[in-house]
């Protein structure tokens, strides 16, 4: 008999909710924009009435549905169904579980949605076939996921998988969104990697506005006219595609950037030993450019075991990962995850 689950997952900027199957096939996906400033119970209403509403479109019954999980930003309490703190929702203490529960009228459950996404990879995507598994997130932040025989590992206050915030830079490191000094994110984010581009610009001599011309081979000067002087528009994806056309100074905040995200890398490897660890987020559509350098960091740092055996790997999920993976939540809830048993311990 077919079970249905639906897994939302929601973002600062966007909700997406998607119907899907106990294969992990999404047949229904529905996107939304949040709209945080209208506050915590219109966004609930939101996603609640979403459930409703992917079902409607792939023609089947909302009662057919067994259960929902929302993946969210923490921290959150999953045994609670309460979201302590979500700053980018600017969200404390709410309760999400009740209300969608008594609308809805099946179990409700709620994850930390970087836990999610590495639930889903594991289960239908990079990860599977594997038993430990580790998915990192490397985007405007860095996030990630860790699962131990097939199972979420989310740490004694439900705060595991914050690699984004180990101290890689121990001294004067740059500061990080969540207020401290020298977080792998700060140097090795999305956000961190357009930082660190526009100071070694200006340490070049490089200032807002400039128009090199196309003859110009300075440092920096592929870069600059790809952002077409303004330095507000330059971002990972620019960087790259400097370093790509042979610019030095983009080059080499790269190479940077993977000597962090490297390092991050094998003390993860070093930690929990994992099959594989699965690299998913914006920055990772660098594709080999970004893989190559980050493979040669983990075989260089990792010790013995974790160096030869850890594959790192590029995610398959794409967006579809934190609705996949809520829905994987949901499905291991109602003991209905098939297809796992023999790589749980």
């Amino acid at each position: 008999m077919q079970t249905w689950v639906v897994g939302v997952d929601l973002g600062g900027t966007k909700i997406a909710t998607g119907l899907v199957d106990d294969r992990g096939q999404v047949i229904e996906r529905l996107e939304q924009l949040t709209r945080p400033e209208q506050g915590p119970q219109t966004v609930i209403e939101r996603m609640t009435q979403s459930v409703g509403e992917v079902c409607r479109r792939a023609g089947v019954r909302p009662g057919a549905v067994e259960a929902v999980t929302v993946a969210c930003p923490g921290p959150l309490d999953p045994a609670s169904g309460v979201v302590i703190a979500a700053p980018n929702l600017g969200w404390r203490h709410v309760d999400v579980v009740g209300p969608m529960q008594a609308a809805l009228g099946v179990p409700v459950y709620l994850e930390n949605d970087a836990n999610a996404a590495a639930f889903g990879e594991w289960w239908v995507g990079a990860g599977r076939g594997t038993r430990h598994f580790i998915y990192v997130t490397v985007s405007t932040g860095i996030g990630g996921g860790i699962i131990i025989d097939g199972a979420i590992y989310g740490g004694a206050h439900w705060a595991a998988g914050e690699i984004g915030h180990t101290v890689i830079v121990v001294e004067n490191g740059p500061l990080c969104g969540c207020g401290r000094r020298g977080c792998l994110e700060s140097v090795a984010s999305g956000t961190g990697i357009a930082r660190r581009a526009i100071e070694a610009l200006e340490e070049a001599g490089w200032r807002e506005g400039e128009a090199p011309e196309a003859a110009d081979e300075r440092p920096g000067a592929r870069l600059v006219r790809l952002a077409a002087g303004r330095f507000a528009e330059i971002d990972a994806r620019k960087v790259a595609e400097a370093a790509r056309q042979g610019d030095p100074l983009a080059k080499e905040v790269l190479d940077r950037t993977w000597l962090y995200l490297g390092a991050g890398l094998a003390n993860l490897a070093n930690l929990f030993d994992p099959d594989a660890i699965a690299i998913g987020g914006g920055v990772s559509r660098i594709g080999e450019a970004m893989m190559e350098p980050l493979r040669r960091e983990l075989r260089t740092r990792a010790v013995p075991g974790p160096a030869e055996g850890t594959r790192l790997v590029p995610a398959l999920l794409g967006p579809n990962a934190g609705v996949v993976g809520a829905a994987a939540v949901a499905l291991k809830k109602l003991g209905k995850l098939e297809g796992v048993e023999s790589r749980a311990g």
